[in-house]
């Protein structure tokens, strides 16, 4: 009966979240999702999964953007297994992750004692509470949902542990595992200490308990210490007292959404806080919680712990300083301890009371449902920003607006939206260059190049402008300038093997096909996977037979020989370069050289259909008569039939007689 029971509420939970976001399974990529999973090349094969442990530079499409969260990108690699780019399958596994979280939240709270009925509500609560919208439907905050997970689990286990060492043992390993998701993870031994606390568990007893998630942070903790550094110490984006007091801040915003999750918003238009202003915050703040916390552990240790579970998963923002001040996915683990507060005001209340919680349960339900179709696509997302900010917005979310327009076609209409954005920030780089690129889309090049050009005065570093100035120099017939640019693009720009690729449709429309064929090797050697270069390359070395024979009747064997050496290097399974390199050394008279390139074409290439005819006529000209008989008969032995064959014997035929005739003139000359 137990076990129905049991079966029946995890059946509830995952209905629950099923239903709640059955409208957002065909919502698109948003925001970061094109650098880290669409554009990201280091997802696209399995075998790329064991790099992933130890290369934080593989996180996104830019080395620049380096974490190290491998598990997370594991699942991407496996969902671009089943799904290649369709967005579909990323985002049924982050619905499921989600209902993972809320099955493990009511594990949590039935561990803590909360009995059957509240705990199932504290999942609910989790299930349906707005705040989980942007871990579900923005695909890379997969990171934060995953990271809860895994948290969830390690504390659900520790709760039961009882003394068992496999669950003591499975529990350090969903710490681990989260670690690899997100570092914020870093905080559960912290959130496991507490609850030991709230259950009045004696220090003495479960203090060996906490040895191996001490053991497991800090190789984590070494194995991340450079950029944890950098991050605090070493670069960070703002000082320390201003990090504290904006964050301050940011706790305030937080705990707003938790409770009344109406402006939920994918950019807010948040301010790092002054200096003097950060530290009196930052001061009061943790002032006010310390009196809050310690009021409500001399009544209810259980809402102590629910404050804890509130503010420890915000610590690592509040005291890493990022470039993004605030997210409404930050909050996500946080929702645990609003559930277990939920669950503890309401234990004992009448039946009024747990009906009005209820009815709170169906109105987050409408709120996250209704938030779902705003995560639609990057227009109606960026609209709702547009919307619901105070006004005026800042410059982000009409950059974001613009590149929606300019991804469906509507260039006229991104170039609004990116001159809004330059009047609200005059200098806002993003603007500037996306507004270069709509230009483009116009096939107005003359602009876009005035564009690049003054923003590349600039930032001289934007390898993006430095791309898309040459394509427009390309566009106009500006070859020479074209190349020059596109081979000033930073090897760590994502676009650099389309840069080198685009150098060689520039060199071949110049006229210098030989260098186009380098550059598309180049390209291709860069990014093997790449369809462009690939192509290019591929349609040089199918012209190749008529090129050639235009050059030979031109005159021109040295171009011919040239092109022939770059083809021959950077396509080397092709036969046909080999052989008109050899023809073309023949047509120059350097004999020895066409004879050693034609013998080389042989030993790699055996079957190819003219290789020993063309061998025997080199080894001909080189005076190598008896080789060139053999050569022959190669070529009659490889291809017996059909007109190669036909050619070989009867140029052997033709060879023998006049090797005869020789001999006979000679003897008739050296008679008695």
């Amino acid at each position: 009966m137990l076990a129905r029971s049991t079966a029946l509420q995890g059946t509830v939970l995952v209905l629950a979240v099923v239903l709640v976001y059955a409208n957002s399974v065909g919502n698109s990529w948003h925001y970061d999702d094109r650098h880290a999973i669409v554009e990201n090349p280091h997802i696209r094969s399995l075998s790329q999964v064991p790099s992933l442990l130890t290369d934080a530079s593989l996180f996104s499409r830019d080395a620049n953007k380096a974490m190290f969260r491998p598990l997370l990108l594991t699942s991407f690699a496996l969902n671009y297994a089943w799904s290649q780019g369709e967005v579909y399958s990323y985002r049924l596994v982050n619905i499921a992750v989600h209902a993972g979280v809320a099955l493990a939240v009511w594990q949590v709270l039935a561990a803590l004692g909360m009995g059957w009925a509240a705990s199932l509500g504290g999942g609910l609560l989790m299930a349906l509470h707005p705040v989980a919208t942007e871990p579900v439907n923005y695909i890379s905050a997969r990171s934060e949902s995953l990271a809860a997970l895994f948290a969830l689990a390690c504390a659900a286990l520790h709760l039961r542990a009882a003394g068992s060492r496999a669950a003591r043992a499975l529990s350090v390993l969903c710490f681990g595992l989260g670690l690899l998701c997100k570092e914020s993870t870093a905080v559960v031994p912290l959130l496991l200490v507490a609850a030991d606390w709230a259950r009045r568990r004696p220090w003495r007893a479960c203090r060996a308990a906490y040895t191996p998630y001490a053991a497991a942070l800090a190789l984590y903790m070494v194995a991340e210490g450079s950029f944890l550094h950098r991050a605090v110490a070493g670069e960070p984006v703002r000082s320390m007292a201003v990090q504290l007091g904006t964050q301050t801040k940011a706790t305030v915003h937080y705990l707003t959404l938790l409770a009344m999750p109406t402006n939920l918003n994918v950019h807010h238009p948040f301010e790092a806080a002054a200096w003097g202003a950060a530290v009196a915050a930052a001061g009061l703040l943790l002032i006010s919680l310390a009196w809050l916390a310690r009021a409500a552990a001399r009544s209810h240790r259980g809402l102590s712990l629910a404050m804890l579970w509130v503010a420890l998963p915000l610590a690592p923002t509040a005291l890493v300083p990022l470039n993004v001040l605030v997210n409404d996915h930050r909050p996500y683990l946080s929702l645990v301890g609003v559930a277990l507060a939920a669950v503890l005001l309401a234990r004992g209340q009448r039946p009024a009371v747990c009906r009005a919680g209820a009815a709170c349960l169906v109105c987050l339900a409408a709120l996250t449902a209704t938030r779902n179709t705003e995560w639609l696509s990057p227009h109606t997302l960026w609209t709702a920003c547009v919307r619901e900010a105070p006004h005026p917005v800042d410059a982000v979310a009409h950059v974001h607006l613009g590149n929606a327009a300019k991804a469906r076609g509507a260039f006229a209409e991104a170039v609004e939206y990116y001159e809004a954005a330059l009047e609200i920030v005059p200098g806002h780089v993003l603007a500037r260059h996306n507004l270069g690129t709509a230009y483009q889309g116009l096939g107005n090049h003359d602009r876009a190049m005035a564009i690049f050009a003054a923003l590349l005065e600039d930032e001289p570093e934007l390898g993006e402008a430095r791309y898309n100035l040459a394509r427009s120099q390309q566009a106009q017939g500006q070859y020479l300038r074209a190349i020059g640019n596109y081979l000033r693009v930073p090897d760590s720009n994502y676009n650099y093997h389309a840069a080198l690729n685009n150098a060689g449709t520039a060199y071949e429309q110049a006229g210098a096909v030989d260098s186009a064929a380098h550059w598309y090797g180049e390209a291709l050697a860069l990014r093997p996977e790449a369809p462009d270069p690939r192509r290019n390359l591929s349609r040089l070395l199918r012209g190749l037979p008529d090129r050639a024979q235009v050059l030979i009747e031109s005159g021109r064997a040295a171009q011919l020989a040239g092109l022939c050496r770059v083809l021959a290097r950077v396509a080397p399974a092709d036969p046909n370069p080999g052989y008109y390199l050899s023809v073309a050394h023949l047509l120059q008279g350097d004999v020895a050289r066409a004879v050693d390139t034609a013998a080389a074409l042989v030993r790699v290439h055996p079957r190819f259909e003219a290789g020993y005819l063309h061998l025997a006529n080199a080894l001909e000209s080189a005076g190598r008569y008896a080789e060139a008989v053999e050569a022959y008969d190669r070529q009659a032995a490889t291809l017996p039939y059909g007109e190669l064959a036909d050619e070989a014997r009867k140029r052997r035929a033709a060879l023998v007689a006049r090797l005869a005739g020789s001999e006979e003139a000679a003897g008739a000359a050296g008679g008695p």
